[in-house]
């Protein structure tokens, strides 16, 4: 698998990095509160962590005394921060290095998680398809955004890493999710700053038609 970009960018500086990912401003906010909070209401599920990374989601389960009641997989593209995931979580996760695009389990999960993850892609198809394929009949994907849904055409931008880092046109990915059999079930806007200046980050509940 090639070196993706974000193995370069903890080779590069792993401490700032790893202070970003585990920093009080990434392990706290609304959308994590309100993630939390749903979860308590489905507990016992099994959960795929869709773009893992280091694992900054299970060790809030974790800080939270939930992840030993879920059965967590964590899948990201990067080596680096997969093992960065290993040494920070305490607990019962299973960790698999695999590209998003190209995802297959074998298997489907109640709730899928694709959190701050389709801002990082320039085409967000594949990945989105590949996650509608692994969730439950009754299941749920929660899609939270970083880069809230471009009403209109998508803007196309690049991060600090030289990662992709883009607001994909909500009619564009409302299609690729009706294509896929699904819907959204529920929206929220969160009270939490955004990209962009926003105010507000979306999350998408997403369910089979």
């Amino acid at each position: 698998m090639e070196t993706s970009k974000w193995d370069k960018a903890y080779l590069n500086d792993s401490k700032s990095l790893e202070s970003w990912l585990y920093g009080s401003q990434s392990l706290q906010g609304a959308t994590r509160s309100w993630l939390i909070t749903w979860l308590k209401d489905h507990l016992g599920k099994t959960f795929l962590d869709a773009g893992c990374g280091g694992g900054v989601t299970a060790y809030h389960l974790g800080q939270n005394k939930m992840l030993t009641k879920f059965a967590y997989t964590g899948v990201d593209s990067s080596e680096a921060m997969l093992e960065l995931a290993k040494r920070k979580v305490k607990g019962p996760a299973k960790w698999v290095q695999m590209d998003l695009n190209e995802l297959a389990l074998q298997r489907k999960f109640d709730i899928v998680l694709l959190r701050a993850i389709l801002a990082h892609v320039n085409d967000p198809k594949p990945v989105l398809e590949k996650v509608c394929e692994h969730v439950a009949e009754n299941g749920y994907l929660i899609v939270l955004f970083w880069n809230n849904p471009a009403q209109g055409e998508t803007i196309f931008g690049t991060s600090s890493i030289h990662t992709p880092d883009n607001a994909h046109s909500e009619n564009a990915l409302k299609q690729i999710i009706d294509d896929a059999d699904m819907r959204i079930y529920e929206s929220f806007k969160i009270d939490e700053p955004a990209a962009r200046d926003q105010n507000y980050r979306t999350i998408w509940l997403i369910r089979h038609k």
